[in-house]
């Protein structure tokens, strides 16, 4: 994929730091203390935001298969902006996260289902949320695991996604 050129210029410093413009920090909701990965593609630099479950995104592959085996639930494993991994339904990974599960997951908060205030997953009011758990602690929220509402889950399938979301927690602090 080519890059979108903004036509902006900058030069490095005398210690090889360069201003990202605050045009392009707002645009990919960016904000100081920002974790963020840099590599190479190709010939270019690239900078990303920091996704630590990408880290264990293999694991997270197994975790998420055997809660929606076991279960039978539609779930995903979000980072802190898009969908990592779904099972039991296909979710687009591009788009963004609607801004209330992205707040959920930076504060570190438990979503259940509710009625009166239904949470859902992108801004375009599609795929209800369930039951939302987050991954990572306050100082370093990392994403969450989520149930999709289509039925009511039982208790034993939100522990299931609870248990899942805690150890995720865990392993990433081990990392």
């Amino acid at each position: 994929m080519k890059p979108k050129r903004s036509g902006i210029i900058r030069r490095f410093d005398m210690l090889g730091r360069i201003v990202v413009p605050k045009e392009i920090r707002q645009a990919l909701r960016l904000k100081e203390g920002d974790p963020m990965e840099i590599g190479i593609r190709g010939e270019s630099i690239v900078m990303e935001r920091y996704q630590p479950l990408l880290y264990l995104e293999d694991t997270c592959e197994k975790y998420l298969q055997a809660l929606a085996g076991n279960c039978s639930v539609a779930c995903a494993i979000l980072g802190t902006e898009h969908v990592l991994a779904s099972r039991g339904i296909t979710l687009p990974e591009e788009p963004y996260l609607a801004k209330k599960v992205r707040v959920l997951i930076e504060q570190q908060k438990t979503y259940l289902y509710d009625d009166t205030d239904p949470l859902y997953l992108f801004e375009e009011s599609r795929y209800r949320i369930h039951a939302l758990y987050p991954v990572g602690t306050e100082e370093q929220p990392s994403g969450a695991v989520i149930l999709l509402h289509y039925r009511n889950a039982s208790p034993e399938e939100l522990a299931c996604a609870r248990q899942t979301a805690d150890t995720l927690t865990v392993l990433l602090k081990e990392e």
